[in-house]
């Protein structure tokens, strides 16, 4: 190892960087300036290919006894992972290591700026990366601190420690969601391993008067997350005493099916790997590998079967540690009405600690992809078909995949999609999973177009991507088909709105809806001329016995009792484009008006929903009361600790 240090007597600073050689993209890439501050980057910041794989790079900064060291980001763009378990950036303080806050990842912009403030006088940098995508990478400026550091968070760390004990430690972090418009610069992280840590967290945030929730990985848009300076359990590592982190359960003698418990933080991708080999899985589980269980429960997210519910549905225990630091026990069993407040629980009735969910057969499954054209999708003989014949299935419209090369031409010439183009020609990619004993009705298949037409929306390189594979027809287990409906095997960062429509068994509403959009469509193409979403998803549910799931039960005073199924609309564009906001509020706006259409919860961005507490407030109606009065009869949280702004404006106003 090549060791570098420069001195700086003058204010007492020593900045070292270690190599391995001079080959090593790590060498040499730190800077010192004369002075009581100095910059230093990432490797390779000038290449256009990024700062490369495989790096383990480290600096320390050093001052004297006494003094601390202030340090920002003044550019900052890694690899963005869940929880930052690919390439990151970590600060270790003190010589010792006392604190770390950490790992960083993702895109800082001038709002979104890393500060860490050292608490001693060493400070060292970590940064380390894998062998796949990089980034442009970082710049980081330091100066220091003449005496002992004493702001509020500093103060506020080091309250949280000394009454929670030596672990969990306490690390100060920002936190990015999946898609990057959620975003908050100071939270105090604690990943605890026992049931015991995370009491001793609760007992701390309700002394200090704070707010605590749990996060999973993050893939919610919308703003369920802890506010600036409160705290945040990771759940990832929580084991119970013995290691344990997923069980399964035989038949008793009150349950006729086999179930599995598993811990909140467990993934389904950890999930499926445990049941792979047991021959079971859960029926309709997310396709998403690194979401968590407990995060999908919150939020009643996932599945795609018009006669199964989301995976909240399977739910049967769960256990919580509620805002006195108490592990509470609840079953369908025994408390159905608790249960159906949890299926949906949006993290304010408490830290789920585990859930045992109702499991199946592990299935072959006769797995299948092909297009056709949406006007088949908007006859209502064959959507009834189609639905009710098959057991998996998910819809992806890509507006203008029927464009052809005079299309865009017309567009080029006049800035609008021409009338030869209708919404009702394109083409629908049908992800379809059947047991292979029982396959589903023949689909009216369309050959895929040509791909060499010149782009001019981004929709043409997501519907290339869509199609690639085109068509598809193998046999899988459920679990592996399940993971191939997921939009996120696009691997790219997306705004997504969600909506749900309530159906009767004709699935008449349903067409209204599918039809609605398509019109819609149309007119921003042809009157505006942009195509305002990259593409639409519709998967149905069915539906769950559960408060506030958007597929889940009618409001009690206003609704008909007849809903039998609930289609899913997920409204995808590329992120931070500002024509999609109109477009899908006036979308919004329009089915909730005229089909009681209601906003998913994890699924909401402010940008294009301004009003969105109040269509949720509308579309729920006296579910949110009943949920309230669960919450308080059971006593889960009288203190609120973990309420944050969006559910206490949403519930308590």
């Amino acid at each position: 190892m090549l060791a570098l240090t420069l001195a700086l007597s003058a204010i007492g600073v020593a900045f070292v960087a270690h190599a391995k050689a001079d080959t090593d993209p790590c060498a040499g890439t730190g800077v010192v300036f004369a002075n009581d501050t100095g910059t230093f980057n990432s490797p390779n910041s000038t290449n256009s290919l990024g700062y490369g794989p495989w790096l383990n790079c480290s600096w320390t900064i050093k001052t004297d006894i006494g003094k601390r060291i202030h340090l920002e980001s003044t550019v900052f763009n890694v690899q963005y992972s869940a929880l930052c378990q690919k390439d990151n950036v970590t600060f270790i303080d003190g010589i010792y290591g006392n604190h770390s806050y950490g790992p960083f990842c993702g895109f800082k912009g001038p709002d979104d700026v890393i500060v860490v403030n050292s608490t001693a006088h060493v400070l060292r940098v970590i940064f380390q990366t894998d062998s796949k995508i990089s980034a442009t990478g970082f710049k980081f400026t330091y100066w220091i601190i003449d005496g002992p550091l004493q702001s509020k968070y500093a103060r506020r760390q080091a309250d949280l420690q000394r009454l929670i004990g030596a672990s969990p430690v306490v690390r100060i972090r920002s936190l990015v969601n999946w898609s990057g418009n959620i975003r908050v610069r100071t939270l105090f992280v604690v990943t605890p391993l026992y049931l015991e840590q995370i009491q001793f967290v609760i007992g701390a945030v309700r002394f200090l008067k704070l707010k605590v929730r749990a996060v999973g990985a993050a893939h919610s848009w919308s703003n369920l997350f802890p506010e600036e300076g409160n705290v945040v359990i990771e759940m990832q590592n929580v084991t119970l005493r013995d290691g344990t982190r997923i069980r399964f359960n035989s038949v008793t003698p009150w349950t006729s099916h086999p179930t599995v418990t598993v811990m909140a933080g467990v993934t389904q991708g950890e999930l499926d790997n445990y049941l792979e080999p047991l021959g079971f899985t859960i029926a309709s589980g997310p396709g998403i590998q690194d979401a968590t269980i407990g995060g999908v429960i919150a939020t009643a997210s996932h599945g795609g079967s018009f006669d199964e519910p989301t995976i909240s549905g399977y739910m049967e225990e769960m256990r919580v540690v509620d805002g006195y630091g108490r592990l509470r026990h609840f079953s369908q069993r025994h408390n159905p009405d608790v249960l159906r407040a949890f299926r949906c629980n949006l993290g304010i009735l408490g830290i789920v600690f585990d859930i045992t969910l109702q499991v199946v057969p592990l299935a072959q499954v006769q797995f299948t992809k092909s297009l056709i054209r949406l006007k088949s999708l908007l006859d209502p003989n064959f959507l009834e078909t189609t639905l009710k014949g098959n057991f998996f299935i998910t819809f992806q419209w890509v507006p203008f995949s029927s464009g052809t090369e005079e299309d865009v031409h017309g567009f080029l010439t006049s800035g609008k999609v021409p009338a030869s183009w209708e919404s009702k020609n394109d083409f629908v990619l049908v992800t379809v999973a059947n047991p292979i004993d029982k396959p589903g009705p023949p689909l009216p298949a369309v050959p895929p177009p040509s791909q060499n037409i010149t782009n001019v929306f981004f929709n043409q390189a997501i519907f290339a991507h869509l199609v690639q594979s085109i068509p598809v027809d193998v046999t899988v287990p459920l679990h592996v088909a399940i993971r191939e409906f997921s939009s996120d095997q696009l691997s790219l960062r997306i705004n997504d709105t969600g909506i749900v429509i309530r159906d009767t068994s004709d699935f008449s509403r349903s067409i209204e809806a599918l039809r609605l959009l398509a019109a819609e469509v149309d007119v921003q193409a042809h009157t505006l001329g942009i195509l305002p979403t990259a593409f639409l998803e519709f998967r149905w549910h069915g539906i769950t016995d559960c408060l506030l799931c958007p597929h889940g039960i009618q409001k009690q005073t206003t609704e008909s009792s007849s809903f039998t199924s609930a289609l899913g609309i997920d409204l995808i564009a590329p992120p931070r484009d500002p024509r999609y906001f109109p477009f899908v509020n006036k979308i919004i706006k329009t089915l909730t008006k005229r089909l009681g259409a209601r906003l998913h919860w994890a699924k909401i961005m402010d940008e294009v929903v301004p009003e969105y507490v109040e269509d949720l407030r509308h579309s729920y109606g006296d579910l949110l009361e009943m949920f309230r009065r669960v919450r308080h009869i059971y006593e889960l949280d009288r203190e609120d600790i973990f309420v944050n702004n969006l559910m206490k404006t949403v519930f308590f106003n």
